[in-house]
């Protein structure tokens, strides 16, 4: 026999006891018919033997070898809504919430240092009135710490005040730089150093008599005594 027929047989072999584990109860005439020109026996044709295993018996050993392969896993609890949740869900919840404090605590310094450079360059580019006024805004909610306070002396935001206060005409975008340079002033000793050397006390002075505005000049001088008193404290704190 060639080696082609002994592989054919084995593989009619195997199928016939596929069939005959999972197919049973099947006539003949419903399966394909398959050549006896080589002497191959249709396993699906023999008979079961008494006591042998049906094909209920086989699905209902694999349902109970599932069920207990199943049974070692997480089993689901029913939660308040009575949906069935995994066991292990407490565990999914902390890995969730310690990889969201991760990224925050990484992802965070990045868009909050962003968003302090766009003030600070908005400030110092814009020409428009309305852009003028949201950027002194921007300035004055972002400094809410000493710590933001340094960045945006870091980032330029001192000069880009004082060129908003010497080109702004509007009084209210005025009030706004004014505010905002003032309490940047009080949160950052850097920044007080940075006015100084830019000569911002006498600048201050001078917008302040230069403004036909109450308000407006009102505000620039209170932002120049800060200026000067803070200078002066950390001359004697230098001492």
């Amino acid at each position: 026999m060639s080696q082609f027929s002994r592989l054919a047989r084995k593989g009619l072999r195997a199928w016939g006891t596929f069939a005959h584990e999972n197919l049973h109860g099947y006539s003949s005439t419903t399966l394909p018919s398959l050549p006896t020109s080589l002497g191959w026996e249709c396993a699906l044709r023999r008979r079961v033997p008494p006591g042998a295993p049906t094909a209920r018996s086989f699905s209902s050993a694999r349902a109970f070898a599932t069920s207990t392969k199943s049974s070692t896993t997480a089993a689901p609890e029913p939660d308040d809504d009575g949906a069935l949740v995994p066991r292990n869900s407490k565990t999914f919840y902390i890995c969730s919430a310690l990889t969201c404090a991760y990224l925050g605590y990484h992802i965070l310094p990045l868009v909050g240092g962003g968003t302090v450079r766009h003030a600070v360059l908005l400030a110092e580019n814009s020409k428009d009135a309305f852009m003028q006024e949201s950027a002194a805004n921007r300035l004055k909610m972002l400094c809410r710490s000493s710590r933001v306070a340094d960045q945006l002396v870091e980032e330029g935001a001192i000069h880009a005040l004082l060129r908003l206060l010497t080109v702004a005409e509007e009084a209210k975008v005025l009030l706004s730089a004014a505010e905002a340079l003032e309490l940047i002033l009080a949160e950052s000793d850097a920044g007080v150093e940075q006015l100084q050397q830019a000569d911002g006390v006498r600048r201050l002075e001078a917008l302040a008599r230069a403004s036909t505005d109450a308000a407006v000049k009102d505000k620039l001088q209170s932002a120049a005594q800060t200026a000067s008193n803070l200078s002066s404290q950390s001359k004697l704190g230098k001492s």
